[in-house]
């Protein structure tokens, strides 16, 4: 089949013949990589890499529906993709007590903006708003700003942060994705939520390139 690029206002059609993916074998593929195991930091950089070549190259099977019933009835549990994201992001410790500790302080004084927001996301996407409740995402955020917020923090509440969040709990746990949230906010882009939106603005730089 013909396979189209976007590049500015140009798009460029190739007749490279794109093979269809065998759904199961790259599960598979992407099972294998996953099986963990006590490994040398070179083998995990090899392992990191041979997945995000997959990505580009196969992308990601599309999810089950034993998958979906976990997620969207709250049972628990963590999708392929979820899992993936959680590799990437080098998450290797998750620490449900202290998260229910932090839910347990209550509303964060960023409470009212992050109501806002989340009323805002994904509003028309039906699948979504029927496996994620607004409680989750406040939830997440309001733990997140217990942590990083206040007088001294470098971070500060940035609109549309739940969109960021939406992915993560989509396809795992509430305290899986809080610990991914984290993790890509803090570590991965912090600049994203320093004051005076210093990460908002290299990024639109980059889409004008």
């Amino acid at each position: 089949m013909y396979t189209e690029a976007v590049v500015g206002s140009k798009t460029i059609t190739s007749n490279r013949v794109t093979p269809a993916v065998d759904q199961i074998e790259l599960r598979n593929k992407y099972e294998r990589l996953l099986q963990g195991g006590s490994l040398a930091k070179s083998e995990v950089e090899n392992i990191l890499e041979t997945i995000r070549k997959l990505i580009l190259e196969q992308g990601l099977p599309v999810e089950e529906q034993a998958e979906a019933n976990l997620l969207r009835d709250n049972i628990g549990g963590c999708s392929l993709r979820g899992r993936i994201w959680k590799a990437l992001l080098r998450i290797k410790n998750i620490d449900a007590r202290f998260y229910i500790s932090c839910i347990e302080q209550g509303a964060s004084e960023k409470q009212e903006k992050i109501i806002q927001d989340v009323y805002r996301t994904l509003p028309k996407d039906i699948k979504f708003q029927e496996r994620v409740p607004h409680s989750r995402l406040v939830r997440v955020l309001n733990t997140f700003f217990w942590n990083h917020g206040g007088d001294r923090s470098m971070f500060v509440y940035q609109q549309s942060l739940s969109y960021i969040l939406a992915p993560y709990l989509y396809t795992m746990s509430e305290v899986e994705a809080f610990y991914c949230f984290k993790r890509l906010t803090t570590k991965i882009c912090p600049t994203y939520l320093m004051e005076g939106s210093i990460g908002v603005y290299a990024g639109c730089k980059v889409c004008f390139i």
